[in-house]
């Protein structure tokens, strides 16, 4: 049911959108007090109109009250200057900033108790209001992990459903990078403002998510990344979704926070089990023991959060003035989504084709001294679980005689291990 309180209206004028974007700066502002200062004047232009005292009745710490003095009256201090710096960031192309009251805020995130009242977007914001399912996961993935992530990006890109998750290194990064590589969208959301490229590594990555899908933020310019921030963006994450997966994670992990907020959130928590022996594997397991669903494909996914899906859906319908009935039966839903995913493609002006650079995986461990290329690629190509010839051949591109020459040597040296249904790593490499 669509929340009254934030009801759509036309997008804000530069001169509106300032107040906005000075409340949200001042000391000790958050979600939830923003929205009840709002639920108080209506208008955050009304915060720097008040007197001193009606400012303490409010709410406003002494700071707070001297920060909003001090822009009402003009002065040059650290609130103005973030101002001026968002507003010159929001003139760049690509560059948008939606309030609760926008038609283009996402249906899903404002029914979260704690949904931003800004949002930062470099890309098509358009795309934040379409079905998406978070991917999360390690920064320190296996190889498994990191095909099963491409996997599920993959086939939920087919789907029409986009892969969202927060642009880190390992299980996020592979995800996203399965999107653009389809030249499909996917949504990441980050942990500091979209003036700044967090992980560096990623720069590439960002540009090509700014093209074909959405970035997302609720920290102003300027803001750098801090692990206080993580938790902030990891309820985004799960709160633009519909559900959440995770692929793997450890047992004290950011993914596990992703999930349990996903929880809070009333969304659904999937998790891929893994080997008893991957350190990895233990958070989605503990995810799993405690009630998660177990997939294997991302139908599995689709089964479970029908209802939701048909939520989005029908809300979108309506400011598309194209209604779809919530009940909707299950099949169609996919094909729905889709169609929506592919008509806003078709019209957005943003989304050029063009070849996408397939992202290369870095080895997880330091180069020992006895190891050469071949060796190397092999144990990049490997994981805690049996890995078959076949595919080793397909993800090292060495011929099947080559290769297996020199996995032997590697497993004389004891870097791998021949189990039932091929090879794996040895503790031996893992601790190199």
């Amino acid at each position: 049911m669509r929340d009254s309180s934030f009801g759509a209206a036309a997008p804000m004028a530069v001169k509106e959108i300032q107040y906005w974007l000075a409340l949200w700066r001042i000391k000790g502002v958050g979600p939830l007090f923003f929205r009840r200062i709002l639920n108080r004047l209506g208008d955050p232009t009304k915060v720097f109109e008040q007197e001193l005292p009606a400012l303490v009745q409010l709410g406003f710490s002494e700071a707070a009250c001297t920060q909003v003095k001090r822009y009402a009256s003009g002065a040059a201090d650290p609130v103005r200057v973030g101002v001026e710096r968002d507003l010159e960031w929001l003139a760049q192309d690509n560059c948008h900033i939606l309030t609760w009251d926008d038609p283009l805020y996402p249906p899903l995130l404002k029914t979260i108790h704690d949904a931003p009242p800004l949002l930062f977007v470099q890309g098509d914001p358009g795309f934040l209001q379409d079905i998406q399912v978070a991917i999360v996961g390690s920064r320190h993935p296996s190889r498994s992990g990191i095909d099963n992530a491409t996997a599920f990006a993959s086939h939920l890109s087919e789907l029409g459903i986009l892969p969202t998750s927060g642009l880190a290194l390992g299980i996020d990064g592979a995800a996203h990078q399965a999107a653009v590589d389809k030249q499909s969208p996917t949504i990441a959301v980050t942990g500091n403002g979209l003036d700044i490229v967090y992980p560096k590594k990623h720069h590439r990555l960002t540009e090509q998510i700014v093209e074909y899908g959405a970035i997302v933020t609720e920290f102003g310019t300027g803001v750098v990344p801090r692990a206080s921030h993580f938790p902030r963006r990891n309820r985004i994450i799960s709160g633009l979704s519909v559900g959440v997966l995770v692929v793997e994670a450890a047992l004290k992990s950011g993914s596990l926070i992703t999930a349990r907020m996903a929880l809070e959130q009333g969304r659904e928590v999937f998790a891929i089990p893994g080997s008893i022996h991957n350190p990895m594997a233990k958070g989605c397991h503990a995810l799993i023991r405690d009630g998660a669903k177990l997939v294997e494909t991302a139908e599995h996914i689709l089964e479970e959060v029908q209802s939701l899906i048909q939520f989005q859906l029908f809300e979108n319908s309506i400011d598309n003035g194209k209604v779809v009935a919530k009940e909707t039966p299950m099949e169609q839903l996919p094909l729905l989504a889709n169609t929506l995913v592919a008509e806003r493609i078709n019209t957005n002006s943003v989304l050029q084709k063009s070849t996408v650079e397939k992202a290369t995986t870095s080895s997880q461990n330091p180069l020992a001294g006895d190891i050469g290329e071949k060796e190397l690629l092999i144990l990049n190509g490997l994981g805690d679980e049996p890995t078959s010839i076949d595919l080793l051949v397909e993800r090292t591109c060495l011929d099947s005689k080559c290769l297996a020459s020199v996995i032997v040597m590697l497993e004389i040296k004891g870097y791998v291990v021949a189990e039932p249904g091929g090879y794996s790593l040895s503790t031996t490499w893992k601790r190199n």
